[in-house]
This record gives C-alpha cells, sequence and structure tokens, in this order.
C-alpha cells in the first residue's frame, strides 16, 4: 500500500487518505462529503440508564457520544461510526446538534447499558 493505512470495519473499508464504503455496508455515503479534514470516532453508541437510590436517570452514552463530543466541543471537525436503531433517532440529532456528522450502521436494536449504583456502585449491565 506504499505508506497507506488501511482500517476494515465490518462491511466498509476506511483508507485514512480518503473514505470508500462497501456497498454491502448499509452506510450512506453522503455525510463524508461535507468533510475535508478531522477526526473519526469508531465504535459504539448506547443509552445509558443510571439507578441510584432516589432516582433513575437516562442519557446518551458511549466512546461516540463522549470522545465525539468531546473533540467537537475542541473545535475538531468530527464524525462518528456507529450502530444506532432507527427508531433511536434522537441520539443522531443530539450528536448532529454538537456539530458531529453521524455514519449510522444498521441495526434493529441500540445498546443500553443500565448502572444500577444503588446496589452496587461498580456493577454495570448490558442489555
Amino acid at each position: 500500500m506504499h505508506g497507506r493505512r488501511v482500517f476494515a470495519f465490518s462491511k466498509f473499508l476506511f483508507r485514512f487518505d480518503r473514505p470508500f464504503f462497501w456497498p454491502a455496508a448499509g452506510l450512506n455515503p453522503e455525510p463524508m462529503t461535507k468533510l475535508n479534514k478531522g477526526i473519526g470516532v469508531v465504535g459504539s453508541t448506547t443509552i445509558d440508564t443510571i439507578v441510584s437510590q432516589h432516582r433513575s436517570v437516562t442519557k446518551i452514552g458511549g466512546v461516540t457520544a463522549y470522545a465525539g463530543i468531546t473533540y467537537s466541543r475542541h473545535g475538531l471537525d468530527t464524525f462518528v461510526v456507529s450502530n444506532i436503531a432507527n427508531n433511536d433517532r434522537t441520539i443522531i440529532d443530539r450528536l448532529e446538534q454538537e456539530n458531529i456528522t453521524v455514519l449510522n450502521g444498521k441495526t434493529n436494536r441500540t445498546t443500553h447499558f443500565v448502572n444500577d449504583i444503588k446496589k452496587d456502585p461498580h456493577m454495570s449491565i448490558c442489555k
């Protein structure tokens, strides 16, 4: 590859010098036309529920949210590659409000975590 780095992720191929989407990936390549240079975060976007003694809070989580929002708020053009269910469109909207371009794969269900800190502050359940 003469100095070009290649990263294979599921059914699409991402070359660091230019993006290329495998047709079977199910990703929409249109958002990539908005990017010149920036940083990409590839990973899980989750719905986290934190249960404490007195209340329960649900919020967006995962590396794409935490790292993506941090990079974007520091002025870096940011895109995320993740799998978010169609019925959780509000998550995509929230990331886009932070000026993050979202490349979303197909999935029937977004990953959910329940952090029950009323019983054990170190316990996390993935559903």
